[in-house]
């Protein structure tokens, strides 16, 4: 899931930006659909990271805090990275993605 976001927002950079900032530019009905559409993406996240807690998988966490800085990693990519860089697309994906989950994974897991 990391990983396809960090990818997806790699590939659509202008996409990811306008779902960054330019929210507000929205007409009412828009923007509820997107509102709508953000809360059951981060309810999967949240989903995810509880159920991996629960199970032991990953350290117990503050799920909200968790799943806001991941995806908020995630979402930011398209700020910093130019293709033609040092690193393939792939692989700013699994540096970052391998990263958050040794963070979920560390700490006191059951």
């Amino acid at each position: 899931m990391i990983r396809a976001f960090i990818l997806y927002n790699i590939a659509h950079p202008h996409e990811a930006a306008v779902s960054d900032a330019e929210l507000r530019a929205l007409n009412r009905n828009n923007l509820k659909a997107i509102i709508k559409l953000r809360d059951e993406f981060d309810a999967i996240f949240s989903n995810t990271i509880s159920r991996g807690i629960d199970t032991g998988l990953f350290a117990a966490a503050d799920v909200p805090m968790v799943k806001s800085s991941i995806l908020t990693v995630c979402a930011r990519v398209y700020v910093w990275y130019r293709p033609g860089g040092s690193r393939r697309p792939d692989e700013v994906a699994n540096v970052i993605s391998d990263y958050l989950i040794k963070g979920l994974i560390g700490g006191t897991a059951k």
